[in-house]
């Protein structure tokens, strides 16, 4: 956390000064001027830049090693800040004022059934349940491996393999590799012991990374392709681009990422904007 806030306060908010350090960290202004500071710069020279008037800060985003580099991983700080912040009933230590209107259409789980899948997940344990999936109602033993959020919900990544039950009409029974939305868990069973659990070794998708690509709807109305030119290339945009690639995405997540690239509105319009390219 020390060497995060020196960075942040440097780079994001602009200036690093050692009250405003101190504050943040809940130390003395002396203490983070002779041990902190002095040690991060000892450690890591010619990160910090001065200015006048006492004034210290990162010059380019490049060079930070603690702190986030991007505006998304900014507001995954900022927002874990807040809600840390929130369950104490204190105020946010740093970060401006956030409204997040993604999470009014956010499908919030039933707390305690993703408590105990996220339980499981940490301490890779298998779960009993009756899950509600696209091919119709199983009961299932899950053992899950990850979490990924994805726009408006959650859902644990994980092995699954059903449960034969002659009274209820289950679809073929299978063992594979899947991703389980946790609202749509109907019953759970019981916990199974950890040497149940099912580790990722075999999910080939989620190991496998790829790069993904893009082809811009080249149908879309002039005055769109123009606004999307600007966010793309700033304010010399030329409007020629055509071909988005995304790196190092894992084969699992695929579908996930190209529908959240693939259609978005403008107004009360919805345009199809990136239209993915098959490899």
């Amino acid at each position: 956390m020390d060497y995060f806030a020196i960075e942040y306060l440097a780079y994001w908010e602009g200036r690093l000064s050692a009250g405003r350090l101190a504050a943040l960290l809940g130390k003395t202004r002396s203490q983070v001027q002779r041990t902190i500071i002095k040690d991060y710069e000892e450690q890591h020279p010619g990160a910090l830049m001065r200015g006048g008037r006492g004034k210290t800060f990162a010059d380019t985003a490049e060079g930070l090693k603690f702190a986030p580099t991007s505006a998304s991983a900014l507001l995954d700080v900022i927002r874990g800040e807040r809600r840390l912040a929130e369950s104490s009933g204190e105020k946010p230590r740093f970060g401006p004022p956030l409204e997040e209107v993604s999470a009014f259409g956010f499908s919030e789980p039933d707390p305690d059934v993703f408590q105990r899948l996220y339980a499981a997940c940490v301490g890779r344990r298998a779960v009993r349940l009756d899950y509600a999936a696209k091919s119709g109602l199983m009961e299932c033993d899950f053992s899950p491996h990850a979490l990924v959020r994805d726009g408006g919900r959650i859902h644990f990544r994980g092995y699954a393999s059903t449960i034969y039950r002659p009274s209820t009409p289950y679809p073929d029974p299978f063992r594979q590799y899947i991703d389980l939305v946790p609202s749509r868990v109907r019953r759970l069973i019981h916990e199974s012991s950890v040497t149940d659990y099912v580790p990722d070794a075999g999910d080939a998708d989620w190991h496998a990374r790829e790069t993904l690509v893009f082809r811009l709807n080249d149908d879309l109305p002039k005055e769109i392709l123009g606004v999307l030119a600007v966010e793309h290339e700033g304010a010399r945009a030329s409007g020629d681009f055509r071909i988005k690639r995304i790196q190092n995405v894992r084969k699992a997540l695929r579908i996930y990422v190209q529908r959240s690239l693939r259609h978005r509105a403008f107004g009360d319009v919805l345009y199809e904007i990136w239209r993915p390219v098959p490899n």
